[in-house]
């Protein structure tokens, strides 16, 4: 078995994934607790954690605030 270290393959956020996402970036910014305690934007009750992972595949809050 060889030494070399794979790079992990990239991740993207689906197109549903970033739908769901720009509203509360829109309306929350950066902050992610609120995000996760938002019932009519947040369905699913994503946590707070949930929501870094998904906006960190996302390409980040800038990239979401563009779209």
């Amino acid at each position: 078995m060889s030494q070399e270290r794979r790079a992990r393959p990239a991740r993207f956020a689906s197109t549903g994934e970033q739908a769901m996402l720009r509203p509360l970036v829109g309306k929350h910014g950066e902050d992610v607790q609120a995000m996760a305690k938002d019932r009519k934007l947040n369905p699913d009750q994503r946590t707070a954690g949930e929501l870094c992972r998904a906006i960190r595949k996302a390409g980040g809050f800038a990239r979401l605030r563009e779209a």
